[in-house]
């Protein structure tokens, strides 16, 4: 745990996890109807630990926008998928060219207290959500008697088909769920042409940081203030609304 992988909760219970289940690799775990691209293929994935890799196939310039990043390729959009397919967990491999940003991203932003808006029946949860270095996917892959090298050339191509590794994990976690209020804000400003006023134009920021800095010495600033992230961008935000 948090030099290998990083596993969270995705329900709002005391406990957690699964037991002897099988880890599917399902490539980049996306179904996209308008670029015919279904990783899936109609597999029953029920109960599945889904391994999938980040991003989405950035070879094509006319596939998926190239190199620029579509919902299609974020975490959160892997995870709603695996839980429409009543997966027991999902396991993204992280790799620094694919999510652009180091692992130390993953175990400070994973780690901790987590808020999540409270599931509706329109929206799905899995069970465990789960990161992994891209070292430890190897080995996963090596357990099954598989290249991770091969199964990632597989997973660029509109016929990859789900791989069942034959690997089994067990994993429990214990959580300690609270209840909070929280807000954002909204400002509007009125446009003053008769047609145009009728849609809308949206700059949004964000605030937040990444926790406390081990190993700080007397005397430092040991929080991560967030100022590049995104308090800079909330800034230019309020300048534009100016």
């Amino acid at each position: 745990w948090h030099e290998d992988y990083i596993a969270g909760s995705g329900l709002p219970e005391p406990t957690s996890g699964f037991k002897d289940a099988e880890v599917v690799f399902v490539g980049y775990g996306i179904e996209a109807p308008e670029y015919q691209w279904n990783d899936f293929k109609g597999q029953d994935l029920e109960g599945k630990v889904l391994l999938m890799l980040n991003n989405d196939p950035e070879d094509d310039p006319k596939l998926f926008a190239g190199r620029t990043r579509l919902y299609y390729g974020r975490w959160n959009y892997k995870y709603e998928m695996a839980a429409k397919r009543g997966a027991a967990g999902a396991i993204i491999i992280h790799t620094t060219p694919s999510a652009g940003y180091p692992w130390q991203v993953v175990q400070t932003s994973w780690t901790g207290e987590q808020f999540a808006l409270p599931a509706t029946a329109e929206t799905h949860q899995v069970p465990v959500k789960s990161w992994v270095t891209e070292d430890s996917a190897r080995r996963i892959a090596t357990l099954g008697g598989r290249d991770l090298d091969g199964l990632r050339a597989a997973a660029q191509k509109r016929d990859f088909r789900p791989v069942p590794l034959g690997v089994r994990v067990s994993l429990t976690l214990a959580n300690d769920v609270q209840r909070k209020a929280t807000a954002n804000v909204i400002a509007r400003l009125p446009g003053s042409d008769p047609v145009l006023a009728k849609e809308a134009v949206i700059y949004t920021a964000h605030h937040d940081h990444l926790g406390i800095r081990e190993g700080a010495k007397p005397g430092e600033d040991k929080i991560y203030n967030g100022a590049l992230d995104n308090a800079s961008g909330l800034g230019v935000m309020l300048a534009i609304a100016q």
